[in-house]
């Protein structure tokens, strides 16, 4: 039953990365009234955290950050889905990866790397666009759903050479004394429970 909802999961992200990206712009659209229904949670997160890091600023400058946060992470679930999904279309995404120079030389001189990101909403992204030009592995926090671990973990190994979860960082030291690029990303998140 589970590998039947992987199934229908990674078919309806794969349909979503098929669309514009402009479709996920408008936070009113139909997409996002659809898709922000099971994301509540998510929202509660980022006003608690947006409410406790800048409990000194004025409560109409934190709902702006709120709100654009939001709006950001409508275009991140576009993003990541496209990062999971996308084949050969991801080539035609034009970026700069800065320090690429410093990576290439490593790689030249066979030294293993450690990349570590700071957490946002477009971390998916950024991975799967550097992992197309390097030999990369990764470190990941495994979703608490098993489903969706199989969804992002198979997205993820389109590009990367190989996942380790946070729990096994003996894996991610042997793969370093071996010579290879690493990504891991940082995560800043705080969640703060009701009490």
């Amino acid at each position: 039953m589970n590998n039947i909802i992987v199934v229908l999961i990674i078919s309806f992200t794969k349909l979503l990365s098929l669309l514009p990206r402009s479709f996920f712009f408008v936070s009113n659209s139909k997409v996002w009234n659809t898709l922000s229904t099971p994301l509540k949670k998510r929202r509660k997160i980022i006003e608690a955290n947006i409410n406790y890091c800048f409990d000194d600023k004025p409560e109409e400058w934190r709902q702006a950050l709120i709100n654009k946060t939001w709006d950001e992470t409508l275009l991140g679930l576009y993003d990541n889905n496209l990062a999971w999904n996308a084949g050969q279309r991801i080539n035609n995404i034009k970026c700069e990866i800065k320090n690429e120079a410093l990576l290439r030389e490593a790689q030249h001189k066979g030294e293993g790397v450690l990349m570590l990101f700071r957490h946002n909403v477009f971390l998916e992204m950024s991975a799967r666009l550097i992992s197309e030009n390097f030999d990369i592995y990764g470190m990941e926090r495994p979703n608490n759903s098993q489903v969706m671990q199989k969804v992002i973990k198979s997205g993820r190994l389109k590009a990367m050479k190989g996942l380790a979860s946070n729990k096994n960082v003996n894996e991610t030291v042997e793969w370093l004394k071996k010579v290879e690029q690493f990504c891991m990303g940082l995560i800043k998140t705080i969640e703060i429970k009701d009490q």
